[in-house]
């Protein structure tokens, strides 16, 4: 039985199902953590948003869950002086503060796909703002729950706020387009389905794209060996040559396979700098900004 068969049995399967990519995807998150539950590269706001688009306010129970455990987990790794039920509250109002943005940037969304179907540039540029707008909006209801909660004291508030927005609003970027096509080829009963806008998404790579994607996969790692040799934060912005190779790609290349290529792009930062362990938050911050070139193509009905 195919996974797409088995999660089709029973709406508790599909909730546990997405209970669980949302914790695995959680802990990917912790490959560059900026201090305790604050992430520079936060690839669970991409699944968080992805779900909330495709499922939904079903998907919102299984999410809250999921913002609980995790909550329980982060009182573990930092040794937190809370008690059960104090954690128990510190979840669910971190869970209300992350849920809520997104799941109004969501509606948005599946609004105006549903009214604009064949304007993509709308869509894109809809997506884009709301990416921005929703991860700021998250980050100011997260922090100060954290400090209500007792989970963060107010004076880090101001250092970790735009690694905060950053953070999310690059997971969104870079991971929900991705996110978003496995959620509709895996759940039944979706709200949105990219398949039914006008775009080749499933065309395969060009000859070229081989080609291309190896300069920018050369790029990353040189700008990294290069920030890490000479120790100068400013030699992290060498990281804006990638736009170069990213926007042949979004002129030659269908979304399917720019969506897979920036999503490789974003993972391939985050793991670099986790293992360079060097300017962490110079180099990430532009991944999130030209993340989602590869969407734009064939904006156009008749392209």
């Amino acid at each position: 039985m195919s996974l797409a068969a088995w999660l089709r049995q029973s709406a508790t399967l599909r909730s546990l199902a997405l209970l669980g990519a949302w914790l695995l995807v959680w802990e990917i998150g912790y490959l560059v953590e900026y201090t305790a539950p604050v992430s520079v590269w936060f690839p669970v706001a991409g699944l968080t948003f992805a779900s909330l688009v495709v499922l939904g306010p079903s998907a919102a129970p299984a999410l809250l869950v999921g913002c609980v455990v995790i909550t329980f987990t982060t009182r573990g790794d930092h040794n937190l002086p809370l008690t059960d039920l104090e954690t128990l509250r510190a979840g669910l109002l971190f869970g209300v503060a992350h849920l809520t943005p997104y799941g109004i940037g969501a509606a948005v969304l599946r609004a105006l796909a549903r009214r604009a179907a064949r304007d993509i540039t709308r869509i894109v540029v809809t997506f884009l703002v709301i990416a921005a707008l929703g991860s700021l909006m998250t980050a100011s209801l997260v922090l100060p729950s954290l400090v209500l909660s007792d989970m963060m004291p107010a004076h880090e508030v101001s250092q970790t706020w735009l690694p905060f927005w950053v953070g999310d609003m690059a997971g969104i970027m870079a991971l929900a387009p991705l996110f978003i096509g496995l959620l509709v080829l895996l759940f039944p009963g979706r709200l949105f389905d990219p398949s039914e806008l006008p775009v080749g998404a499933y065309a395969r790579p060009s000859v070229r794209f081989a080609y291309v994607y190896g300069l920018v996969i050369a790029l990353l790692v040189g700008t990294m060996l290069l920030a890490m040799v000479t120790r100068l934060p400013n030699s992290a912005f060498a990281i804006f040559f990638l736009v170069i190779p990213h926007m042949w790609t979004a002129c030659t290349e269908s979304p399917l396979t720019n969506t897979l290529a920036v999503a490789f792009a974003s993972f391939l930062i985050a793991f670099l700098v986790h293992t360079f362990r060097r300017t962490i938050r110079t180099v990430v911050c532009p991944g999130g900004c030209r993340a989602v070139s590869g969407q734009i193509r064939r904006s156009e009905p008749g392209d």
